[in-house]
């Protein structure tokens, strides 16, 4: 017996009646996908921000020593110039003081 009505001419390539059926099953499929990956991508991003976070303040603040502590030798090696710079001073002006003067 020969079929007969639309469901006969459906040769499955996605242009007869059930094929534009399956058709919008697979872009309502497609489209659940692409809304889980965006999801889960949310997810992973939102994880890796939480671990990350940390670290990066960890990073900064140990920077932030860094920085200070060379800032702390820069400043004292400064003021030992300075201090070195005084007694060389004292010690010329009590050198001139030694020395007499003749009128």
């Amino acid at each position: 017996m020969r079929e007969t009505g639309r469901e006969g001419r459906d040769t499955g390539t996605g242009h007869g009646y059930k094929g534009r059926g399956i058709e919008a099953e697979v872009r309502r499929m497609e489209a659940l996908r692409e809304e889980e990956v965006l999801q889960l991508e949310e997810d992973l991003l939102r994880r890796l921000e939480e671990k990350l976070t940390p670290l990066v303040e960890r990073a900064a603040v140990d920077a932030a020593k860094i920085a200070m502590h060379q800032l702390r030798l820069d400043l004292m090696n400064h003021i030992s110039r300075h201090e070195d710079t005084i007694r060389r001073l004292k010690r010329t002006e009590s050198a001139l003081n030694h020395i007499p003067t003749t009128r």
